[in-house]
């Protein structure tokens, strides 16, 4: 089936990392939902100065890359000690090399932010995707990675100035590009860089709502598409990298439709592992084997598929330790009608997929899960969990199919005996719209 993407970005020490995020709104389900309020919300969005809309080709979308994009990024890029945002926009289908310009707001202190963009030069070209924030060249401050329908980016921060170094760096990348994340998986001391890229995208080769879902007409892909590889750079330590895919055993034989991608220490030896959740096609986890190789465990550690061995639609991921066994648990989003999956982290290398046991698969049947992470949201010492949903397909919403565009986000509470429970929204909340 068709599918969309997923991407946020973030920094996790000492193994930094991202994912790209979507959200939006319709009605939830009753299993395992509380009556217990969720704590209220407030969009203040407007108040802080945040108001331009993100941009993403026609409001049809006739095709697949104009359900795509959306990644934002918390970043304290002057070092000032408070998070600035960089939000990455999309483009059209006309021009989508031009791109409608990426935003760059300078938090004041005082809960409003400034548009720093023209300032900063960093309003950048091409229609954007996701972003990972990272000190790749060890100077103390945080350079911006990114990804792109065409040629990624690479900001490099020189104390609070950037200058665009893609191309010289070596990263930018000839292929479509959703999530990146930046880890040391040599452990030579500085960050390393992987690229999660999504299809092989020529437009005149592509039927206009070429395919049919519940029978109605929408856009092609994934499904019907070549994937594109992804890749792996190495950081040289002198402001470039190296493409080490194929050397570090990460050149797959069927590439997927790569979405979210994170690295974590999986087994605890001191290195980081690789997952890449794949949109309509076999999730990957690569275990790193301390020489900076990889080998792929995916099968064997129960996380390529879910629960009943069934394909899923990989889009958002999160790495998290729910249960505090301290051992790194992983949550995947799914598609409408695949629920989302929580594997639980075994130790040895194995992973059990707990969704149904954890009260999270019923809940997340009716909606497209994208960006998704772990919060303790109500500051009770464990890992609760956020959803960013929304439908890729704007024809569903009058074509009586039981689905809807606009979808709710939802809030899991962690209840600490390995559940979770749907919190209901109060009146007024901005968080589950």
């Amino acid at each position: 089936m068709e599918r969309t993407l997923a991407t946020a970005a973030g920094r996790v020490r000492p193994i930094r990392v991202t994912v790209l995020c979507l959200a939006v709104v319709c009605c939830v389900p009753r299993y395992g939902v509380t009556e217990t309020p969720a704590p209220l919300f407030v969009d203040v969005a407007t108040k802080a100065g945040l108001t331009k809309g993100h941009t993403g080709g026609a409001r049809e979308k006739e095709f697949v890359v104009e359900a795509k994009g959306g990644g934002v990024a918390f970043v304290d890029f002057d070092d000032d000690g408070d998070l600035d945002i960089y939000w990455v926009n999309g483009s059209s289908l006309d021009k989508p090399e031009e791109g409608h310009g990426n935003l760059l707001y300078r938090n004041d202190g005082v809960g409003a932010f400034a548009d720093v963009t023209t300032a900063q030069a960093v309003s950048g070209s091409g229609w954007g995707m996701g972003i990972v924030c990272a000190d790749f060249d060890n100077d103390g401050d945080q350079d911006l990675y990114i990804t792109s329908l065409q040629a990624n980016l690479l900001y490099l921060n020189e104390g609070g100035r950037f200058v665009e170094v893609a191309h010289s760096a070596h990263v930018a990348v000839p292929h479509w590009s959703t999530g990146a994340a930046f880890a040391d998986f040599d452990l030579d001391g500085d960050l390393d860089l992987y690229v999660a890229n999504y299809i092989e995208f020529r437009r005149a080769e592509i039927a206009p709502l070429g395919a049919k879902w519940k029978g109605v007409d929408v856009f092609v892909g994934p499904n019907g598409l070549p994937g594109a590889p992804d890749v792996l750079f190495r950081n040289e330590g002198d402001g470039t990298f190296s493409d080490q895919t194929t050397w570090a055993r990460l050149a797959h034989p069927s590439p997927g439709f790569g979405l979210g991608v994170l690295f974590a220490d999986t087994d605890q030896d001191g290195d980081a592992d690789l997952y890449v959740a794949n949109d309509s096609s076999p999730n990957f986890l690569y275990q790193n084997r301390g020489d900076g190789r990889f080998t792929d465990v995916s099968l064997p550690s129960n996380t390529a598929y879910g629960a009943r061995g069934e394909l899923q639609a990989g889009m958002g991921v999160a790495w998290g330790d729910y249960d505090a066994d301290a051992l790194p648990d992983l949550f995947v989003t799914h598609f409408e009608g695949e629920y989302n999956t929580l594997y639980h982290n075994q130790g040895g290398g194995h992973f059990a997929p707990l969704s149904f046991e954890a009260l999270l698969a019923q809940a997340s049947l009716p909606f497209v899960g994208f960006g998704t992470g772990f919060f303790d949201h109500d500051n009770d010492g464990d890992l609760d969990l956020l959803v960013a949903n929304g439908h890729v397909y704007p024809q569903i919403e009058f074509a009586g199919t039981g689905s809807s565009y606009a979808q709710p986000n939802q809030l899991f509470d962690n209840t600490g005996d390995g559940r979770f429970q749907l919190l209901l929204p109060q009146s007024g909340d901005s968080l589950g719209s």
